[in-house]
């Protein structure tokens, strides 16, 4: 038992290396492909600020806000859109630049704006699963020291023996953290519509050269496959952690037996 663990976590441990490989390189190319669009000029005589605006308010969303985010708003969120305060915020590096990247993000913010306005099905669940999923790992921690202290405190004889309830403590952190991230696959499938709207709309448009727009859809393109990695990675860290933790658990109870 304890063998085939070992070469589970192994393979595990393994394919994380191999992905956060993957996913530093390719987040390298986004920050590379970001910044060099950032520097070319677009055909339009819009800032990304007004092209948001206009396209705004030709889509009935006067009431939707174009803003450049505080420090810590920009530091966690970057660019997005915030259905609460239904506002779009853009990078100070770009809200006031006419750059292909400018374009580009200002138009794939008001797509996710549309789809807020539309009712899109999916929408209201990716922005829910984002607030949950940054709390997922604070709860999943908590629910297993919880459970770790009271076992200790009981000598492990809680709820039977062998930590019974730091054991039922991972459990329904890890369904709870399983059920966030598996709900996630929610943000690529919107995420996706947004850069289909945003290509569309600067195609039919002729804001952007051709070059540009094979260029802009390879650097949004290049965030899906980004995001798709890091959350591949992040469940086979818990599986990871798992492992770990049920190796320890054989290998504390062979030791009480002997």
């Amino acid at each position: 038992m304890e063998a085939t663990l070992i070469l589970i976590l192994i393979i595990v441990s393994c394919a994380i290396g191999a992905l956060a490989l993957v996913s530093t390189i390719i987040r390298t190319i986004i920050l590379f492909k970001y910044h060099m669009l950032n520097r070319r000029e677009s055909s339009s005589n819009l800032t990304a600020r007004e092209l948001a605006r206009k396209v705004l308010d030709a889509n009935g969303l006067e009431n939707v806000k174009v803003e450049k985010p505080g420090f810590f708003r920009m530091l966690f969120f970057g660019n997005h859109y915030s259905i609460r305060k239904k506002t779009i915020y853009l990078r100070g590096n770009i809200i006031d630049k006419n750059t292909v990247t400018a374009i580009g993000m200002a138009t794939q913010k008001v797509g996710y704006a549309l789809q807020d306005k539309n009712h899109t099905k999916g929408f209201k669940t990716r922005y829910i699963c984002s607030i949950l999923s940054a709390f997922s790992p604070l709860i999943f921690y908590t629910l297993l020291g919880i459970g770790l202290i009271i076992d200790v405190c009981t000598s492990f004889k809680g709820l039977g023996s062998n930590g019974s309830i730091t054991i039922l403590s991972l459990v329904i952190g890890i369904i709870y953290y399983l059920t966030v991230f598996i709900a996630l696959l929610f943000n690529i499938k919107v995420e996706k519509k947004a850069n289909a709207m945003a290509m569309e709309m600067l195609s039919k448009s002729n804001l952007l050269e051709d070059k540009d727009l094979r260029d802009l859809s390879g650097l949004l393109n290049s965030y899906v496959i980004a995001d798709i990695i890091d959350y591949v990675i992040s469940i086979l860290e818990l599986i990871q952690l798992i492992l770990k933790f049920i190796f320890k658990a054989l290998r504390l109870n062979k030791e009480n037996k002997h």
